[in-house]
């Protein structure tokens, strides 16, 4: 009998699955918002690859182009990314007990009531040449390559990485599991792949940056060491510039543009202390920079340069064993120590972006306009020339902004990835300036400047060599999927 009322029971929580509908909120292009409930079950999409029909109980959001432009974008519950063109015409939902049928022509955004899900069972990553990334498994056992010395047959459970190089007939390198290393021409005409998000794949070879397998992947997506003091920014858009027309702005801060940041980030919750950067200094060697005899501590490391943070960058990667971010010739290098201008591949502890930091500034995806990181009021949330006593302060004693981050308004300033360069009026996707100059961004003021330059909006530079007592900066960390 108690088996029969458990089938029973399983079967009623079936249905009930199956006949609720998605919680999402459909964003139109005219600015309505319309919390609904989503009735149509599946999306159907087209990209450069394939054709698929996703559940919608494992989308995210979708995000559409300006209208007439561009393609559409889709994330699943699980992290992947798809950039294609949908193909429902029309949307039904549900919007105050009333359906509604929606012309997708008609809508920006649609973003489902869902948490990300952190995938645990799967067989690999694989990440796309026009940057769409997947989580699945393998539909086969193995891969056929050709060497100049013979043909082989190699199993996937053996190997860690394959970064695919050539066109058509594709030049492989795989690493082994073991520690060994191949290169040759895939032999398969196509992969056989299953999604976690219930999606089957035959792919072309050619169309693959790198696949990574799942013992990599699992050291590449855990948190940081003592995540209690790190803020996850989640992806999101935001006005970049002097959005608010601050009367104390700067030409600089001109023109306001769109900025979609593509990928999740870890930013700390604090900047970078000398008790962080002694403890980088005592294990290589390096001579501790001076504290101008205000204590060091909690306090911010000062009269460090921009190459001095990345080192420490690097340092803080290899100790919790991840790739570096940058290598030799300080260039950002991806998990498989590839040069890259694509965040979402760098693995290691880094310096943010100039669009980062501002985003996380902002409030992130919990936007909040304000003038400063958290406040309208710059006593709440910084230390700026008139409050400091003339010198840094321990970090965290004022107020964080929405994210929980603390001091991006004042104490010191903070140094960036970017080097310097203009504004325009162009929307950007994870915008990074890897332009050689004579100088590297700074953000958020110090203790030693004017309100005016400790806005969110407010940017200055320096020599990427000088060391001053008003500069330190802060660490990012990428959430690799």
């Amino acid at each position: 009998m108690k088996k029969k009322q458990t089938i029973l029971l399983m079967l009623l929580v079936i249905f009930a699955t199956a006949f609720s509908a998605t919680v999402a909120d459909v964003f139109m292009l005219n600015g309505d918002k319309l919390p609904s409930n989503f009735l149509t079950e599946e999306i159907s999409f087209v990209t450069d690859y394939g054709l698929f029909v996703f559940p919608v109980e494992y989308l995210f959001e979708i995000q559409f182009p300006e209208q007439g432009k561009g393609v559409t974008e889709l994330w699943t519950i699980f992290g992947e990314h798809f950039q294609g063109f949908l193909m429902n015409e029309r949307i039904l939902i549900e919007v105050y007990d009333k359906k509604m049928e929606i012309i997708s022509a008609k809508i920006s955004k649609i973003a489902f009531d869902k948490e990300k899900i952190e995938a645990k069972d799967f067989d690999f990553f694989l990440y796309l040449r026009n940057g769409d990334a997947f989580i699945g498994y393998l539909k086969e056992e193995a891969v056929g390559i050709s060497t100049s010395y013979g043909t082989t047959e190699l199993k996937y459970q053996d190997m860690k990485k394959i970064r695919f190089e050539g066109v058509g007939n594709v030049l492989s390198k795989i690493e082994m599991r073991d520690g060994g290393m191949m290169q040759g021409i895939i032999q398969n005409e196509f992969l056989p792949l299953r999604f976690l998000s219930d999606v089957d794949l035959e792919i072309v070879p050619d169309m693959i940056d790198y696949i990574l397998f799942m013992a990599d992947i699992q050291k590449k997506t855990r948190e940081p060491a003592n995540n209690e003091l790190w803020a996850i920014v989640q992806a999101g858009s935001f006005m970049m510039g002097n959005a608010r027309n601050d009367r104390e702005g700067s030409d600089n801060e001109m023109p306001t543009h769109k900025v979609k940041i593509t990928y999740d980030y870890w930013m700390k919750k604090h900047e970078v202390t000398f008790d962080e950067y002694d403890a980088y200094c005592a294990a290589t060697g390096k001579t501790k920079p001076n504290d101008k005899n205000w204590g060091r501590g909690k306090r911010p490391v000062i009269l460090v340069s921009w190459a001095d943070a990345m080192r420490y960058c690097n340092w803080l990667s290899e100790k919790e064993g991840l790739v570096p971010a940058y290598n030799l010739s300080s260039t950002l290098q991806d998990a498989l120590g590839n040069q890259t201008t694509d965040l979402s591949r760098v693995e290691g502890y880094r310096l943010p972006t100039e669009a980062e930091w501002e985003y996380a500034a902002k409030g992130g995806h919990l936007f909040a306009d304000t003038k400063y990181a958290g406040s309208d009021k710059i006593d709440d949330v910084g230390w700026y020339d008139k409050n400091s006593q003339q010198k840094t302060q321990e970090v965290g004693k004022k107020k964080p902004n929405a994210l929980g981050i603390y001091d991006l308004t004042g104490n010191v300033a903070e140094w960036c990835q970017d080097w310097i360069g203009a504004y325009t009026m162009q929307n950007e996707t994870n915008p990074i300036s890897t332009k050689g100059g004579s100088k590297r961004i700074t953000r958020g003021g110090s203790w030693y400047v004017m309100p005016s330059l400790c806005r969110n909006s407010s940017r200055n530079s320096e020599a990427p060599d000088n060391r001053f007592q008003y500069l330190g900066f802060r660490v990012v960390r990428t959430v690799v999927k």
